[in-house]
């Protein structure tokens, strides 16, 4: 991921908000997280009549709990899914969103051991 992309990654007040909100039950929170967008990918790997609308649900699911925990360019890469007309541009966004939920997850954790929360849920 690009260094400009990272500043705007993050909603960095959010997500040490759910950290001190949340304490201990934030890596469940993270780990629903990662189950979500593994379900997303996935959608793809079989690809039939349904593919399309099972992938903008699980986007629109992931994306929500992206906003929550201040997770900004995997939320906005949900919205492009969301509104996709291809499976082709589900693809293409789907590479996006793996980096940049990559990043998040690095971040999230490295911050939840800061505060001394283990990251396994």
């Amino acid at each position: 991921m690009a260094e400009s992309d990272r500043h705007d990654a993050i909603d960095v007040a959010r997500l040490q908000e759910c950290v001190t909100l949340l304490g201990a039950a934030m890596p469940r929170m993270l780990a629903s997280f990662a189950q979500t967008q593994q379900a997303l990918e996935q959608t793809l790997q079989h690809p039939g009549d349904t593919a399309m609308s099972t992938a903008q649900l699980a986007a629109h699911k992931l994306r929500s709990n992206a906003l929550t925990i201040g997770a900004r360019s995997v939320a906005q890469l949900c919205g492009e899914i969301e509104h996709a007309e291809s499976l082709d541009q589900v693809e293409h966004w789907l590479a996006e969103l793996e980096r940049h939920g990559d990043y998040f997850m690095q971040q999230a954790e490295q911050l939840l051991a800061a505060h001394g929360v283990s990251p396994e849920a």
